[in-house]
């Protein structure tokens, strides 16, 4: 009964060993692993060599004790790395494909195998992939995203997507812009830019998303606080749109186009005087554009009650240019009619 229990102890002990054993215990390996970090690439290639002739001669042993397919893995994702480092593409190639047959998925293998495929031209689809890979995990991914100029080729559709939302072509926007989030997915800028293809779609649900996107990858871009305004006002709301204004307005004080809105929006919550003070800045900035001035006549007359204040700023917008203005701009000109219609504001 003993012998028995020795026996099964010393099995057990056999086997917790064997479950042990990994590629790390395999001496060339390491010392190619210990290289590898040193960057002597040329010198970490031939003790991977001397690894895949252990690894190799192992598998012909009828009590292998260890995942010699996990092992082969590494080192030749590993060795083809090396090679990649070193200039030897076709040496790299064929280690990534040995790597591909084993384990179909492996995120370094398919980041070296897509420059090849950007040295071959097809330099989009070769930076999606590297990319997808480096989300994955890759280690070297990075490494070749940047060899490849994948930032440049994902600005590249970035401006392509610019273009044809400028021209008013959003489907094509959309595809060039969907494009470039593949390549450079963390740009804040590229949500932005489709965010106001969306808006311009009338999809304000998704340019929503596309602006919090682009807010939480902490762009500071003015524009986009303006953008989030534009679908607020779309669905009706005016204080979450004059608060992402005033954001706009606080990181670009001097922004023309915020003004206008911001104004609106006071317009739309009945905030008179926070309206005229908008429009007062926009005035600053445009001292010769007579449309600011009509709007405040409008604001002054219609729902201030403040003729006097209108009538200087109806004869302003007239002197201007503004059709609209010189109808009242000439009956504030006609003392006849100023007696007549002229009331105090309200206190």
């Amino acid at each position: 009964m003993k012998k028995l229990l020795f026996i099964i102890a010393l099995f057990s002990i056999v086997k917790i060993n064997a479950q042990n054993i990994t590629c790390a215990n395999n001496k060339d390996f390491e010392d190619g692993n210990t290289k590898f970090k040193g960057k002597s690439y040329s010198l970490a290639i031939q003790a991977y060599d001397k690894a895949i002739a252990v690894i190799e001669a192992d598998a012909k042993k009828p009590d292998l004790n260890y995942d010699i397919k996990k092992c082969m893995v590494d080192i030749y994702t590993r060795r083809a790395t090396c090679y990649y480092y070193t200039g030897n593409y076709s040496a790299m190639k064929a280690d990534a494909d040995k790597v591909l047959s084993v384990d179909t998925a492996n995120a370094d293998a398919r980041a070296l195998l897509a420059s090849t495929k950007y040295k071959a031209g097809s330099k989009k689809e070769a930076c999606t992939l590297i990319r997808k890979q480096i989300i994955k995990g890759s280690e070297i991914g990075k490494k070749v995203f940047e060899d490849c100029f994948c930032w440049t080729e994902g600005m590249i559709l970035y401006k392509d997507g610019l273009t044809q939302s400028n021209l008013k072509r959003y489907d094509a926007a959309l595809v060039k812009l969907n494009e470039a989030l593949t390549i450079l997915p963390d740009s804040g800028a590229i949500y932005a830019e489709r965010a106001k293809v969306y808006l311009e779609t009338n999809q304000p649900e998704k340019a929503m998303a596309d602006i919090d996107m682009a807010i939480a990858k902490k762009t500071r871009n003015y524009k986009v606080y303006y953008l989030r305004a534009q679908a607020d006002l779309k669905v009706d709301k005016l204080d979450s749109a004059f608060e992402d204004l005033n954001t706009c307005l606080n990181l670009k004080k001097d922004y023309y186009d915020a003004y206008l809105l911001r104004a609106e929006v006071a317009e739309k919550q009945e905030k008179w005087n926070n309206a005229i003070f908008d429009y007062n800045q926009l005035i600053k900035m445009r001292p010769d554009f007579g449309m600011n001035y009509y709007k405040v006549a409008l604001v002054k007359h219609n729902a201030m009650n403040d003729l006097l204040g209108a009538c200087d700023m109806f004869t302003a917008a007239a002197n201007r240019g503004v059709e609209e203005a010189k109808e009242m701009a000439a009956n504030c000109a006609n003392p006849k009619y100023m007696k007549k219609n002229l009331v105090k504001a309200p206190k």
